[in-house]
């Protein structure tokens, strides 16, 4: 990763898989920064002042790049990132934990800048820690089922006590573990497609979906000419083939010409539509009256 141009295939990746934000665990690059490449793409990264050693940094869209407010190089092993949206605020903190080789007082010093790391940021905001943190949980869970659960596989390491004490002192639930056994059929897709749907039907059930809403002027009709351009859009983007392509977009043109030439609801309509909902409206006040 210590090329520059590595990042194209992360990218390209990116795209095939749907991903956004990409957490790198061990650029090995030095200093710090901000680089910007094809198609909007940007990685801030926090290395080392001399050696090409460690380096974390987010990679991500064009999009996720504005929605990053700022970024916070503490050191070659560790960088926090907030961003912002319509709906919340989100804080990535990027880290690559020593080796279970290191030496003791690195590991120390290392989850004592985390834990430090980790207090700074606001208590309203959405917090990941993502990176490679060198630690195995083994599978002998009795001893702190409340942050590990009940699945595992392999034998603990040194490290592990040092990540379960953090994720207890700060009352969370490890996530990411690699539960496959080294002697089973690892498949890239499905193991990815598992791992999107659990967060979609978890962000789904907790955070639902946007409510939008519509505009009184706009009839209905026009509503469905809208949703059929939104479909054509999208099968733009998704399509690779330039003549399909093509035609998409021409198809695009001419219902988004439908869509302005629709007619709107006139004024007369959205006053009687008004008055008859004000006119519900108090049906159900006296109809709780009367039942009081």
């Amino acid at each position: 990763m210590n090329q520059i141009f590595k990042t194209d295939q992360f990218v390209k990746e990116m795209r095939q898989y749907l991903t956004v934000i990409l957490v790198l665990s061990e650029t090995r690059w030095t200093l710090n920064g901000l680089e910007k490449f094809s198609d909007g793409y940007a990685i801030a990264f926090s290395g080392h002042l001399f050696v090409y050693h460690a380096a974390v940094g987010p990679l991500m869209s064009q999009l996720e790049h504005k929605a990053m407010t700022n970024w916070n190089p503490v050191n070659e092993r560790i960088m926090t990132a907030p961003f912002v949206s319509n709906r919340t605020k989100m804080t990535f903190i990027a880290c690559y934990a020593p080796t279970n080789d290191d030496d003791e007082e690195e590991k120390d010093a290392f989850y004592n800048i985390l834990h430090s790391a980790t207090k700074d940021v606001p208590k309203h905001d959405i917090l990941c820690v993502v990176g490679d943190l060198n630690a195995k949980v083994g599978a002998d869970h009795q001893y702190c089922l409340e942050v590990l659960g009940s699945h595992g596989i392999g034998e603990i390491n040194e490290n592990d006590t040092l990540l379960t004490d953090y994720a207890l002192s700060n009352d969370w639930i490890l996530g990411g573990l690699n539960l496959l056994d080294e002697t089973d059929d690892f498949d890239v897709e499905n193991s990815w497609t598992s791992v999107k749907s659990v967060y979609r039907d978890v962000v789904k059930a907790n955070l639902g979906f946007k409510k939008r809403k519509r505009e009184e002027w706009i009839s209905d009709e026009t509503w469905i000419y809208i949703s059929k351009r939104k479909e054509t859009r999208m099968l733009i983007l998704n399509t690779s083939n330039p003549e399909q392509k093509a035609q998409l977009q021409l198809r695009y043109k001419e219902e988004d010409k439908a869509v302005k030439r629709s007619p709107g609801k006139t004024k007369e309509l959205l006053s009687r539509e008004k008055q008859r909902s004000q006119e519900k409206l108090q049906r159900k006040k006296n109809r709780k009256w009367f039942i009081d």
